[in-house]
């Protein structure tokens, strides 16, 4: 693939990106690791990005519907409903 085409990553930043997808899968295992001594400065800042952009992307899509996405419900709504069970118990 030409060096200009969208698709076309160099590889020591592929490599970050799959250390930053890795790590993302490790935290929301629930592993824990000390800055810096596990992973690189790079790798760190690398991570966060992912973390960042997948906010950002987030709000766009809160932005786009004005809501919550389909199938998940506001926090009040869950309260109602459970105050709702238990009031029929």
């Amino acid at each position: 693939m030409l060096p200009t085409k969208p698709g076309s990553i160099p590889q020591h930043i592929a490599s970050l990106v799959i250390q930053a997808h890795r790590m993302e899968a490790l935290f929301e295992g629930g592993a824990v690791t000390e800055y810096p001594d596990f992973y690189t400065p790079v790798e760190w800042e690398a991570f966060l990005t992912l973390k960042y952009a997948r906010a950002k992307d987030q709000e766009k899509d809160m932005a786009k519907t004005g809501a919550p996405k389909s199938g998940q419900k506001s926090q009040a709504q869950l309260e109602a409903e459970m105050k709702a069970r238990t009031q029929r118990k």
